[in-house]
């Protein structure tokens, strides 16, 4: 069991049960989602390439600019997040 608190007052909520799956699903899974990020990469490394042959801008640049905007992805959902949340 634990503590929820909600406006100030805190009430007991029972803890919900674990659910264990099966190690063979779980490791599907990962596996599964480590063969996206590979695809991911990939293809984001080729459209890289071809917007920089296209455009005339040097691969460095296109690079770094999908690498920069990639990476922030996290924070950009953290901050999308909190805003829905109205938590500023």
């Amino acid at each position: 069991m634990f503590l929820a608190g909600q406006q100030g007052i805190a009430t007991l909520v029972p803890a919900e049960p674990a659910v264990e799956a099966p190690t063979g699903r779980l490791m599907l899974r990962a596996f599964g989602v480590a063969l996206v990020i590979v695809v991911a990469g990939y293809t984001l490394a080729e459209t890289g390439d071809a917007v920089a042959a296209e455009s005339g801008l040097g691969s460095s640049l296109v690079s770094f600019l999908l690498v920069g905007f990639a990476t922030s992805l996290p924070e950009i959902s953290s901050m999308v997040g909190a805003i829905r949340l109205r938590r500023y």
